[in-house]
């Protein structure tokens, strides 16, 4: 976060966790797809690969979802820590 806290507004921090669930709901669509496609997309090593891919995606949303106010706390308590070093 360090690398971009002058280059976002304070709306893009408050929706940084939404953004991560989206994002892998969003990767989870697309490797479900092409596994309903026959794998046309993606190159793969095996059948089932992108559908294994979209399980995991899927993961991670379900992970992000039970750790939502926690995960918010963390991007709050990063940007604070971040926000003191520049000023002291």
């Amino acid at each position: 976060m360090e690398a971009v806290i002058d280059d976002i507004t304070d709306k893009e921090f408050e929706h940084l966790v939404d953004a991560l669930r989206l994002m892998a709901l969003e990767r989870g669509l697309k490797y479900l797809n092409d596994y309903i496609v026959d794998n046309k997309l993606f190159n793969v090593e095996y059948e089932e690969e992108n559908l294994d891919k979209a399980r995991r995606q899927y993961k991670i949303v379900t992970e992000v979802e039970n750790n939502y106010e926690k995960l918010k706390g963390i991007v709050r308590e990063v940007r604070e820590e971040i926000e003191k070093s520049r000023v002291s």
